[in-house]
């Protein structure tokens, strides 16, 4: 048994050559019974006529001058130069230097703990993490406070 879903009836059966042949002959006889308007000759002399001069005038046109658009500032709304959303990322790289050293050093120092047997690793570790924490954090606001003095 297979998990076709065409065994099942779910799907039509896709049509054979013999159908698709069929159809195709029932749409040629349709459309050989249909009387089709004409265009008499002057009028399709007349837009070939017009489509050649479209395409000649092309040629003509003067090249289209380069110029630049920039919308008037609105009054109370925020200016859109990147400054909040580089201000919050620094921020956010500030909160987590401040935090990730400790946690990882506390981490670092549950694993001395472990193999060593000790009690006391973590919390140098925590320490440690927590100085390199706050220096880690200063250098990024000092990095922050140098771009705005520029």
């Amino acid at each position: 048994m297979t998990n076709d879903p065409r065994d099942e009836g779910r799907f039509p059966e896709p049509p054979s050559d013999e159908d698709i042949a069929a159809r195709l002959r029932k749409v040629r006889e349709e459309l050989s019974s249909m009387e089709l308007p004409d265009l008499p000759e002057e009028e399709l002399e007349s837009r070939e006529r017009e489509i050649e001069s479209r395409i000649d005038r092309k040629e003509e046109l003067p090249e289209v001058p380069e110029w630049e658009f920039k919308r008037p500032k609105i009054p109370g709304q925020p200016s859109d130069d990147g400054g909040s959303h580089r201000g919050m990322a620094i921020g956010l790289s500030a909160g987590y230097t401040l935090m990730g050293p400790p946690i990882a050093g506390w981490f670092i120092g549950m694993l001395i703990d472990r193999s060593v047997g000790g009690n006391s690793y973590q919390m140098y570790g925590t320490l440690i993490g927590a100085v390199l924490g706050l220096i880690g954090a200063v250098f990024i606001l000092q990095r922050l406070n140098d771009r705005d003095l520029r």
